[in-house]
């Protein structure tokens, strides 16, 4: 009896635990510390794994946060800097950005920053 007990109750509890445990690890969104705090309370109480996956974000987090970041624009400098760097991207365009970010004078200009 012990083995069908196993097998329909704790075999599928222990594998809902080591995929939320990766499913915290894999999160790009969840900074270091508290990936630790999540994993420590998962492995010191079994709740804690429940209370996870129903407080999760729902769909794919990388898209969400690039998403996000897509409206910032010193996000889109960094990204049009790195473009230059791998050619993608003419000196033109990259001076016209920078101006349109900084001003003629190169210093960051207050009607223009947001």
């Amino acid at each position: 009896m012990s083995g069908w007990v196993f097998l329909l109750v704790e075999l599928p509890l222990l594998a809902v635990w080591l995929l939320a445990i990766v499913d915290v690890v894999r999160r790009p969104d969840l900074r270091v510390a508290r990936t630790v705090l999540w994993v420590a309370g998962m492995l010191l109480f079994f709740p804690v794994t429940l209370l996870y996956l129903l407080a999760r974000p729902v769909g794919d987090v990388a898209a969400r946060q690039r998403a996000l970041d897509a409206d910032d624009p010193r996000v889109r400098l960094v990204e049009l800097v790195e473009r230059s760097d791998r050619g993608e991207a003419d000196a033109a365009e990259l001076r016209t950005s920078l101006q349109a970010r900084l001003g003629p004078a190169g210093r960051p200009d207050p009607a223009r920053s947001s």
